[in-house]
């Protein structure tokens, strides 16, 4: 398939180049909101869950292996082939996905309980947003939950930042309550934030439940 050069391709062009030495040096226990999000989300959808993960790298699934553990049956995707890679070679499946423009459901994976899109939507531009939200809210079961985190900002919120590698990253924050208004407004209701701090930037994580 092939894709419009957008912020968001940009972000995923910088993936590919640099997530063999992401996964490398990221850590595979998972702490604080991050952990206390997945299992909130296990304890809401109950034994067995379907989870689609959405941005499963660059690290090499650390996340997903965490909702494994905890008893879910996870569908991994990514935008990047790069990202997906590291996960084969550990002997877990990640599939290629486009979060923006590619179906979340298929015959295999008609619906989910959960759908999980960490440290994703601050690399989705503010216009794209909802129909993501959208799309992932259509793809839960009733009461299905939707766990994110993203940059917490004010205001628009739009920028570009470089990594260590010199890549070009398109990053959006959000405040809390614009993000709560566009969960709602795409069928998705609050029930729980934390918010960390990581240097200077501030960190929100979100769990929602489809309305």
């Amino acid at each position: 398939m092939s894709h419009e050069r957008t912020p968001g391709r940009t972000t995923l062009d910088s993936d590919e180049q640099i997530a063999a030495d992401h996964a490398a040096s990221t850590q595979g226990t998972q702490v604080g909101p991050t952990a206390e999000g997945l299992r909130r989300l296990v304890d809401l959808v109950g034994p067995d869950p379907s989870v689609l993960e959405l941005g499963s790298g660059p690290g090499p699934g650390w996340d997903a292996d965490h909702l494994e553990a905890l008893g879910a049956r996870v569908r991994r995707t990514d935008g990047a082939q790069a990202s997906c890679d590291p996960q084969a070679a550990r002997g877990r499946r990640a599939e290629l996905l486009d979060a923006v423009v590619d179906p979340f459901t298929d015959d295999r994976w008609p619906s989910y309980d959960a759908v999980v899109a960490l440290c994703l939507l601050l690399h989705v531009e503010r216009d794209l947003t909802a129909g993501l939200l959208s799309r992932a809210a259509d793809a839960l079961r009733p009461d299905g939950v939707f766990l994110a985190s993203l940059r917490e900002g004010e205001g628009e919120g739009e920028t570009w930042e470089h990594g260590a590698s010199g890549n070009a990253y398109h990053v959006t924050s959000w405040p809390r309550p614009d993000l709560d208004d566009a969960l709602r407004t795409a069928g998705l209701e609050p029930r729980w934030h934390a918010r960390s701090v990581h240097g200077d930037e501030r960190w929100l994580t979100v769990l929602a439940v489809r309305a």
